[in-house]
């Protein structure tokens, strides 16, 4: 598991710590019709169900050589939340709670669990979650209250981490050219090769 993998784990797993939080996922979901949908985010409690979720999203990275051949991975984050208004409930307070409730979690532990640097490269960064939006949202049809939440991290990778490629799937070369007998002459480059033996044909033709 790669370096952002572990942490987009590990931010998902401190959210679960918030009690009533709701469901929490580790990416956007995503369906074509508004059932399934609304089950991603549906939360039971007190014998009724409604919406209730979160979700984490890597919006982008920055990379910059560091110390010791290694380099500064910064990664922004947006963490999704969503719950149904529901006006007798005081529900926007409700919301908010959960909002300090998470931001109190992240600040237990600004490295999480080690995987984060411990001090921000830049002095005066922003450290733990950050209310960037809080309004109206409808989701799956469903009235509810959406904010967006941010998170910076910064931690450090090998220049060149083998680990990143265990994600990937195996890569199939296309040859143009068959293979060619490895213990014969040095031969020339391949457009140089199509060419020569392009002249070689004409000059068999004119022999002839």
């Amino acid at each position: 598991m790669t370096g952002s993998a572990q942490i987009r784990e590990a931010i998902a797993a401190r959210l679960e710590t918030v009690p009533a939080i709701g469901r929490v996922h580790r990416f956007e979901r995503y369906a074509m019709n508004e059932g399934p949908f609304r089950t991603f985010y549906a939360w039971e409690s007190g014998g009724t169900t409604h919406i209730r979720g979160w979700y984490v999203r890597r919006i982008g990275f920055r990379r910059r050589p560091h110390l010791n051949s290694t380099v500064l991975v910064t990664t922004e984050w947006r963490i999704a939340g969503f719950l149904a208004v529901v006006d007798e409930a005081e529900s926007e307070i409700v919301m908010d709670a959960l909002v300090d409730a998470a931001t109190a979690a992240f600040a237990l532990d600004l490295t999480l669990g080690g995987l984060l640097n411990p001090e921000p490269a830049q002095a005066g960064a922003e450290r733990g979650l950050q209310l960037l939006e809080s309004r109206p949202y409808m989701l799956a049809n469903v009235l509810c209250h959406g904010v967006q939440l941010g998170l910076t991290t910064e931690h450090n990778e090998r220049e060149y981490d083998e680990s990143a490629l265990a994600d990937l799937v195996t890569i199939h070369a296309n040859w143009e050219l068959p293979p060619r007998d490895l213990t014969g002459p040095a031969l020339p480059d391949d457009e140089d090769a199509a060419a020569t033996d392009r002249l070689t044909n004409l000059n068999q033709e004119e022999e002839s």
